[in-house]
C-alpha cells in the first residue's frame, strides 16, 4: 500500500511539474513575443523620424520652456538681468549654445508674454530691454505675442 501511495504522489508531482513547465514555457514565450513586438514598434518609429524632425522637436521643447519661464517672469516684478541669466540657463539645459542667436528664444519670449496677458506697455518694455534695436529679435517677440509662431 505504501508503494502505491508513493507512486501516486510521485506521479502527481511529475504531472504538476510538467504542467508548470508548460505554463512557464508559454508565459516566457508570450513575454518574448511582447518584447519583440515592442522592439519592432520602437525601431519602426525611430526609422520614421528624421534628424530634422528631432531638431524641430528639441527646438519646440526649448521654446516651450522659454515661454513658460517668460510667462512666470512677466506676471512678477523681476530684474531683467536675472531674466537673461535664467534664459541662458534654460538654453544650456537644452543644448542651445547661444540663446541670443536662437530665433526660438525670441518667439518663446513673445509667447510667454501672451500667456501672461502682458500689456502692450510691458511687451514694449521687455522688448527694449532684451532685443534693443535688433529688428529681427523684436519681430520674433511680436510674432510670438501675436500668436503667429
Amino acid at each position: 500500500m505504501k508503494t502505491k501511495i508513493g507512486n501516486l504522489v510521485l506521479a502527481m508531482t511529475a504531472a504538476s511539474v510538467a504542467g508548470l513547465g508548460c505554463s512557464f514555457s508559454y508565459s516566457s514565450k508570450s513575454i518574448s513575443d511582447s518584447v519583440s513586438a515592442s522592439g519592432a514598434s520602437i525601431s519602426g518609429s525611430s526609422e520614421s523620424s528624421s534628424p530634422s524632425s528631432d531638431g524641430k522637436q528639441a527646438e519646440a521643447l526649448y521654446r516651450e520652456d522659454v515661454r513658460d519661464f517668460t510667462a512666470s517672469y512677466a506676471r512678477g516684478d523681476g530684474d531683467v538681468a536675472d531674466f537673461q541669466r535664467s534664459l541662458a540657463a534654460i538654453a544650456r539645459r537644452h543644448g542651445v549654445s547661444d540663446w541670443e542667436a536662437a530665433e526660438a528664444t525670441w518667439t518663446g519670449v513673445g509667447e510667454g508674454l501672451r500667456r501672461a496677458a502682458a500689456s502692450e506697455h510691458r511687451v514694449e518694455a521687455l522688448s527694449d530691454a532684451l532685443a534693443g534695436d535688433d529688428a529681427q529679435r523684436r519681430r520674433e517677440i511680436r510674432r510670438g505675442y501675436d500668436g503667429q509662431a
